[in-house]
């Protein structure tokens, strides 16, 4: 599998990738050595790997091409070890808006190792270390990565209202029917399942009355649009829920109605 890289020689996108180097390369200062730093950046700049830059983190977000067909050729050609891909996967669960390189690619990582709706079985495109790489994921643990990203959004104001696990808000959804009946039991649970269900415990009661911790300015009642919708989306799933999050979700109805009442 091979790629064009020629753009990497053209003057105006050395030009702009030096600028998004500059904050990279002093933040890895504290962390590298002056050669390690010299093979990442030419890593970033062309592609090419340095000798000193054999392990595989970043080499998927300082590749020069940033899209699936990049994202194939680095998984195939550059990582050496398969365990790769799973970490890959618990990154694009994270908040990378902060790196300018990686900022504008967040949704399109999202939709290359995630997809639309949640899959407890994931296989990579392409071989990693030789071998096509298939993970299982916990639908708890998932579950809890990204939901406390929402409680965060709802509740303190984290997050602005085109993050990414907004954006993808159907993936968050699809995985209310995975939640098991284990998880709300303490002798069946386990800390993934427990986690899952701390989230749901912290959300439902603003379905009842929103009550964020923080006091924040929200202008265009986002927060509170997007429990209505939530509400909306539990009522269409309804049918899918485990039964203890079925009762659950009619005990959080019950209160809502007599609060109105």
């Amino acid at each position: 599998m091979s790629i064009d890289l020629g753009f990497t020689k053209d003057p105006e996108w050395i030009k702009q990738r030096e600028v998004l180097w500059e904050p990279r390369g002093k933040d890895l200062k504290s962390n590298f050595s002056k050669k390690e730093i010299a093979d990442i950046k030419q890593y970033f700049m062309t592609g090419i790997v340095g000798n000193t830059y054999q392990e595989d983190a970043g080499k998927l977000g300082y590749f020069p091409v940033q899209s699936p067909e990049g994202w194939d050729f680095v998984l195939e050609n550059m990582i050496g070890e398969p365990e790769f891909f799973r970490s890959s996967i618990n990154q694009t669960f994270q908040d990378r808006s902060d790196v300018l390189f990686m900022a504008p690619y967040e949704l399109a990582k999202w939709d290359y190792f995630l997809g639309e709706t949640f899959e407890p079985t994931i296989t990579s495109r392409v071989p990693i270390a030789g071998e096509k790489v298939v993970l299982e994921l916990d639908p708890h643990d998932v579950f809890y990565r990204i939901g406390v990203r929402i409680w965060e959004y709802v509740e303190d104001g984290f997050y602005s209202d085109d993050s990414k696990w907004l954006q993808r808000i159907n993936y968050f959804w699809s995985l209310w029917p995975h939640i098991s009946d284990d998880a709300f039991s303490s002798e069946q649970s386990n800390e993934l399942m427990t986690d899952a269900v701390k989230i749901i415990n912290y959300l439902l009661p603003h379905i009842v009355e929103f009550k964020p911790y923080a006091v924040f300015d929200d202008p265009n009642q986002t927060r509170p649009k997007f429990l209505k919708m939530m509400e909306e989306k539990l009522d269409e799933l309804y049918p899918q829920l485990c039964p203890k999050l079925q009762a659950l979700w009619d005990e959080t109805k019950a209160k809502k109605a007599a609060l109105a009442k």
